[in-house]
C-alpha cells in the first residue's frame, strides 16, 4: 500500500501554512512560523543504495523561548551528526541554518556545529514511523528533516 503526501509543497517552493505541516507531522507546541516542503529522495541522492524512493520532509520552525525549551526538553541529544552537502541548504532558509555548519580540515561536507536532537517531539500524522533529527540555529530557528 503506497500512501502520498497530500497537497505538499515542494523544497524548491515552500509552504508557510502550519495548518498543512501540521497534518504531516506532530505540532505540539504550534511553531508562530513555518517554512516547509517534501521532496522525494531516491537512490542518486543516498548515494546509490538501491530500494524504493523516500519521502523527505525540510521544516525551518520558530517557536517562543518557552516552548523551544519544551521541546528540547522532550527530545534526545544524539551524539555526533553526519556531513550534510551543499544542496542541503535551501534558498528560502534563513543564513542562520548555513552559518550552524562548518567544514573540517580533511573531511567532506559541512558538520553541524550545535547539537543535534532526535526528532521525537515532531514524530505523527504522516511522518509517524519515520527518522528524523532537528537542531535550533543560533537565532532561535528549529530546523527539522524527516524521512520515511
Amino acid at each position: 500500500m503506497t500512501s502520498t503526501v497530500p497537497s505538499s509543497p515542494s523544497l524548491g517552493e515552500p509552504s508557510t501554512n502550519i495548518d498543512d505541516l501540521g497534518r504531516q507531522i506532530q505540532l505540539v507546541p504550534r511553531p508562530l512560523f513555518a517554512q516547509w516542503g517534501v521532496r522525494r529522495v531516491g537512490p542518486a541522492e543516498t548515494g546509490g543504495v538501491p530500494g524504493p524512493s523516500t519521502l523527505q520532509l525540510v521544516a525551518v520552525l520558530r517557536y517562543s523561548d518557552s516552548d523551544l525549551r519544551e521541546l528540547q526538553s522532550r527530545a534526545r541529544k544524539l551524539s555526533g551528526s553526519s556531513p550534510v552537502r551543499e544542496d542541503f541548504f535551501l534558498p528560502w532558509m534563513p543564513d542562520s541554518v548555513r552559518q550552524s555548519f562548518e567544514s573540517r580540515p580533511g573531511q567532506v561536507g559541512l558538520w553541524l556545529k550545535g547539537e543535534l536532537h532526535d526528532a521525537a517531539p515532531f514524530v505523527g500524522a504522516l511522518f509517524d514511523g519515520g527518522n528524523g533529527t532537528f537542531f535550533v540555529t543560533s537565532d532561535g530557528y528549529v530546523v527539522v528533516v524527516m524521512s520515511r
